[in-house]
């Protein structure tokens, strides 16, 4: 018999909870927050000030990726900067 690891994750009818991760420009960040406000579910952004750039977090569902990437591409911002890390491992990362 195999033994398998099962790796808890956070989720529910939406999909996994995930952390959602951007880092940009400072000169981006009001832009990023529009196009933030433009999504159908709420985002309650933590932004996080460093030296050069600033880093955009906040959770969403799986489902809600797709739509995200679609606003920031829609505003001409750096979509593929976008980084999916899931909730559990970010809660141990801090």
């Amino acid at each position: 018999m195999l033994n398998r690891i099962i790796t808890p994750e956070l989720s529910g009818s939406e999909g996994e909870l995930v952390l959602l991760r951007l880092a940009v420009s400072p000169h981006l960040l009001e832009d990023v927050l529009e196009s933030l406000a433009q999504t159908p579910f709420p985002v309650n952004p933590q932004i996080i000030h460093a030296s050069g750039n600033v880093t955009v977090e906040f959770p969403a569902y799986e489902s809600q990726v797709a739509c995200t990437r679609k606003l920031l591409e829609k505003g001409r911002l750096p979509a593929e900067n976008l980084e999916i890390v899931k909730m559990l491992s970010a809660i141990a990362e801090s």
